[in-house]
């Protein structure tokens, strides 16, 4: 398994709406890869420190390849409910052990 970063942002301010409304099974959704221990973080991204809007979100999770993580967001109920404009999907290296262990002989 490799760990992918997955980056929507949302695509227009009537987005909320579709937020509050796809919730429950976007976390459902979200909630299968914990329980397989597959997902690594997730959280929502804030337009500024000063607004509580919501932009986007954020996903670091384990797959077993860059089509398999794509296909699980091909169906992932905020991607389906077109709540994002924008899609990224790149490769992640977690690199906090490395980091921890820099310099220690």
């Amino acid at each position: 398994m490799a760990l992918f970063l997955i980056l929507g942002l949302d695509g227009h301010q009537e987005t909320h709406s579709q937020r509050i409304k796809l919730m429950d099974p976007h976390c459902e959704s979200l909630r299968a890869l914990q329980q397989e221990g597959r997902l690594h973080t997730v959280g929502p991204l804030k337009a500024s420190d000063a607004s509580d809007q919501l932009v986007g979100s954020l996903i670091i999770a384990d797959f077993d390849n860059q089509q398999a993580a794509e296909d699980w967001f091909s169906i992932e109920p905020y991607n389906i409910g077109g709540v994002y404009q924008d899609i990224k999907i790149i490769p992640f290296i977690d690199a906090q052990e490395f980091i921890a262990n820099q310099g220690k002989k």
